[in-house]
């Protein structure tokens, strides 16, 4: 049985480094942040000061801190100034900015649709070859193997254990020592 461990988006991101730490201080929000907002339809912006560099920063929410105890960020940008006071960035910038962004994020979902379209169609096609496997033993006088087969969940269904091993490891550390 081949066990397959499955990307992990949180815990990627942690080990990336975009993990939000004591040096960073979200600021609260002020008309610029609320102004690319509304000109972006996205609400997971927001701007904090970086107390190491002493530079403010455009970033956005991967995981915020209501979803995550360790919550991830992107920087999108930097400024010596905060936006508010002279740091503004102008709204063609912004835009062209999150281009790249979306681009990967569609990229990402495709690829994950991708996924899930090809494990559907190994299901569909283990199905098949199992009632297959079921009418030819049929067709050889072999029912008792036949039934034997068809109420068995280990043949053709590997991919429900290891979905469900997948899930029990989701959120563990595996290392091989």
């Amino acid at each position: 049985m081949n066990i397959e461990m499955g990307y992990e988006p949180y815990g990627e991101a942690l080990m990336t480094g975009l993990q939000m730490h004591e040096d960073c201080q979200v600021l609260p929000d002020g008309d610029w942040i609320h102004h690319v907002r509304r000109i972006t339809g996205r609400d997971n912006f927001f701007v904090y000061y970086h107390k190491g560099t002493g530079m403010f920063v455009w970033a956005m929410w991967i995981y915020s801190p209501s979803e995550r105890d360790k919550p991830v960020c992107m920087e999108l940008e930097t400024m010596d100034k905060p936006p508010d006071r002279g740091g503004w960035i102008p709204d063609r910038f912004v835009q062209l900015r999150l281009v790249p962004i979306e681009m990967e994020k569609e990229q990402r979902e495709k690829a994950l649709k991708d996924q899930a379209s090809a494990r559907e169609s190994k299901r569909h096609d283990d199905l098949e070859r199992r009632e297959d496997t079921e009418k030819w033993l049929r067709g050889k006088g072999m029912e008792d193997a036949a039934i034997g087969l068809s109420s068995s969940p280990l043949h053709y269904e590997e991919s429900e254990l290891a979905e469900e091993l997948k899930s029990m490891a989701k959120g563990k550390i595996i290392t091989r020592g």
